[in-house]
């Protein structure tokens, strides 16, 4: 299927028909029931965004507007350990970002 569709939109090359899907793609981060290790109950999450320094190679970047989850019950603020990972894989393959005091999107690093 994902060739068919490649075929169609991107002259065959799955790569770029990816890329041109991920660039896309500007569906809402969900809400989600997940547990709070804040207040120790299973609640529902709200989707929020916030900065967030990453520290990659001895280098500060502070990555604005970075997906996270809101406990409704408690207020207190969780990061997906996943998300944050791959955005320092990211920064990590990107030299160019690694400058001590850089700000720069979430949106520029997807």
């Amino acid at each position: 299927m994902l060739r068919i569709k490649a075929s169609m939109y991107a002259n065959g090359d799955v790569s770029q028909y990816v890329k041109d899907l991920i660039q896309k793609d500007r569906r809402p981060i969900p809400d989600i029931e997940a547990y709070c290790a804040s207040c120790h109950t299973s609640t529902k999450m709200k989707a929020v965004s916030a900065d967030e320094v990453f520290y990659v190679k001895d280098q500060a970047v502070n990555v604005r507007e970075v997906p996270k989850y809101q406990c409704t019950q408690c207020g207190c603020v969780t990061t997906n350990v996943k998300l944050a990972a791959a955005i320092e894989e990211a920064l990590e393959v990107r030299p160019s970002l690694l400058k001590s005091g850089t700000s720069l999107s979430f949106e520029s690093l997807v």
